[in-house]
Order: structure tokens, then sequence, then C-alpha cells
């Protein structure tokens, strides 16, 4: 085996294997017998390939709304539109969720630090969409993620208004 192949196993098992991740940081002298990532780096690096070691029995699409400012004459929730995701999002969709859950801004600085990543995309999307847009102008921007169970009929087979659910990550004031 070589030193990279070695160093390869022995990251991604003390990433997989670490006991914070199983909340078994009270085990005394469990610790000493797993390996422990150096740094947040080393951690997030082994990490990449993270969105193959989970499952999850809901699918789920990424979605931003832009609130349209010169709209008085409809009601306040008709007034939210879906925005198109490839404007702001070019790369294919399994890549912009894997880029958005392996930054980690919960995890690094906490719950103010993945807002205030969330608030800079909102306004950089807020931007884009007016100059793409003049014509339809946004003064505030959603965004969140709709949720509905697996189907083994497909992606998207089991999306309905009925199956699925709204999570609201992050909204922006309106003026």
């Amino acid at each position: 085996m070589t030193l990279v192949g070695f160093f390869l196993i022995f990251g991604n098992i003390s990433v997989v294997f670490h006991p914070n991740k199983y909340g078994l940081t009270d085990v005394k002298g469990l610790r000493s017998y797993l390996p422990k990532p150096a740094s947040r780096a080393v951690h997030d690096m082994f990490l990449m390939t993270g969105m193959f070691s989970s499952y999850s029995t809901n699918n789920l699409d990424l979605i931003i709304r832009g609130h349209l400012s010169d709209a008085d004459w409809l009601p306040e929730d008709d007034r939210w539109v879906d925005l198109t995701i490839k404007e702001h999002l070019p790369r294919t969709l399994g890549t912009e969720y894997t880029r958005l859950w392996a930054s980690h801004h919960k995890n690094t600085f906490g719950k103010k630090g993945q807002q205030a990543a969330r608030a800079v995309f909102a306004t950089k999307v807020r931007e884009r969409h007016n100059r793409l847009h003049p014509e339809q102008p946004i003064d505030a921007v959603m965004l969140g993620v709709e949720t509905w169970r697996q189907q083994p009929e497909g992606y998207r087979a089991g999306k309905s208004p009925t199956t699925t659910k709204f999570h609201n990550w992050y909204e922006e004031e309106i003026p």
C-alpha cells in the first residue's frame, strides 16, 4: 500500500468513525482508540464524498423566490414568485446541493454564520435578477427547499402540491 493510500484510508476512517458524530464524547478511553482529524480543513477534505455516504427517504428541490416590487395590485402571498434556479446556480443541481452542504457554515461558524452566508447569497441573487430582468424587479429573496417522500417510480414522481413541504431557510426583509 502506498503512503497516499494509507492517508486516504486513515482520513476517511477518522471522519466516518469520529466519536463526536455519534454523541460518544463522554465514553472514557474511546477517543484514544479512534483517529481524530487534525483540523476542520482535513475533516472537510475527506467528506467531499459525503453525498454518497448517507441516505434519505426524502427528495428535495432548492427553491429561490423573489418578492415582486412593482406588483402592489397583487395580494401579498402572490407577490412571491419562483425564480429560475439555473440563472443563479448554473451547475447541475446535484453539484449545487453538494456545494451548499459541503460549506459547513453552520458547523464551522454557528447559526449566525450560516444565516450571514445565506444573506450574502440572497443579496447576490436579488442584484443579479434585477440586472437580468429589469422589467420584473424584486425587492427581497427567499431561500428554501421543498421536500417530498421518495417513490420507486422516479425522483419527482411523488412531488405534488399535497405531498410537498416547503422549508424556509432565509427570507430578506421586505422594504
